[in-house]
């Protein structure tokens, strides 16, 4: 965990096979699965990257994977060290005075 212009900034890597770049975005997708082997009895359902997009966006971040250092994925999320004054769905509030 770093902090860098006001943003704070986890990094999550790993040593395995990474993720090819054509399909880094395709991984927030929902149901989405990669390795054509896994199936919900063996890897799950594809939601939980998807998920983890959502609550990331919900509170003004972001999500990407790049290659990590250690030649696996780097998930990196960025989230405001400040929280704005911004509705869980992210629509802005109105506050009346």
């Amino acid at each position: 965990v770093t902090e860098q212009d006001g943003n704070l900034i986890l990094d999550v890597d790993d040593d395995g096979a990474g993720i090819a770049e054509h399909q880094r975005e395709r991984v927030f997708k929902p149901f989405a699965r990669l390795d054509k082997s896994r199936h919900r009895a063996s890897g799950g359902y594809g939601l939980g990257l998807s998920i983890v997009k959502r609550i990331v966006d919900w509170h003004g971040g972001d999500v990407a994977v790049a290659e990590s250092d250690w030649g696996g994925a780097r998930f990196r999320v960025i989230l405001p060290r400040e929280q704005r004054r911004q509705h869980v769905l992210g629509r802005q509030k109105t506050v009346k005075s």
